[in-house]
């Protein structure tokens, strides 16, 4: 029993060894934010960026793009910071701010009271923390495993099966859950326009010109085919745009 608690406790240290290190620069690009150092503080955040999804960070990009007056990369991470936290006041109110810069804008996609209840739950168990739970319920599960395979006594032995039963039913239901959430996250796609007079387009391969979408538009991702993309605009409104003149969310 020693040896499983020693097992645990070093796994747990791992898991804060690595929390604590991008939290300590998460920390400085606050600070230098705060200093109005925003090209340092976007630097550290992109930096940070490439190894954790997190929403308060896509927000801090966000503003700090704001600030460094590109509206465009502000709004985009804006989204992405909504995409996993669909109900925070304040990245609604910047998304409102940043969309007054620009000459197009999306009508307001309005959250019904279940979805709205379904958001708050979703924020709280985000994907990142749900991914994290899902791999500690794993190695835990190996760990007992191990010293079930080289325990002789039958009594612990029958007390360590109840608790990989639990572990595995855990870790099943953690699974099954992330792969619904990572499913409805694809189902809700999204993307930015990137520059002015982008043709939107009845057809693929310049064929048919539908109108002109400009910069800062967010649009829903009907279809993504090679180097373009089915887009609608409004309910009324779609067509298909060259994938290199959006980012998606």
């Amino acid at each position: 029993m020693k040896k499983t608690i020693i097992l645990i406790l070093l796994v747990l240290m791992t898991f804060l060894l690595v929390s604590e290190t991008k939290s300590d620069l998460f920390d400085k690009a606050n600070e230098l934010y705060k200093k109005n150092k925003y090209k340092e503080a976007l630097q550290i955040y992109n930096k940070i960026e490439k190894d954790i999804i997190d929403w308060k960070l896509y927000y801090n990009i966000g503003n700090s793009y704001y600030r460094l007056k590109d509206f465009v990369k502000a709004k985009i991470y804006y989204l992405k910071a909504k995409k996993l936290n669909m109900i925070d006041a304040d990245i609604d109110k910047n998304i409102n701010i940043v969309n007054l810069l620009f000459k197009d804008i999306a009508p307001e996609r309005k959250l019904e009271y279940f979805r709205n209840a379904l958001g708050r739950i979703e924020s709280i168990l985000s994907i990142k923390f749900l991914t994290i739970l899902l791999i500690f319920f794993i190695i835990i599960f190996n760990i007992i495993l191990f010293i079930q395979f080289w325990n002789r006594k039958k009594g612990r032995k029958k007390f360590l099966l109840y608790v990989l039963l639990v572990l595995f039913i855990l870790s099943t239901s953690t699974a099954l859950y992330l792969s619904y959430r990572n499913s409805q996250n694809n189902k809700r796609i999204i993307a930015v326009v990137l520059k002015n007079n982008t043709p939107l387009r009845s057809g693929k391969d310049m064929a048919g010109n539908s109108g002109i979408i400009n910069a800062g538009l967010d649009v829903k991702i009907i279809e993504v085919d090679e180097n373009w993309v089915r887009v609608r605009v409004t309910d009324e409104i779609e067509g298909w745009v060259k994938k290199v003149d959006i980012e998606i969310i």
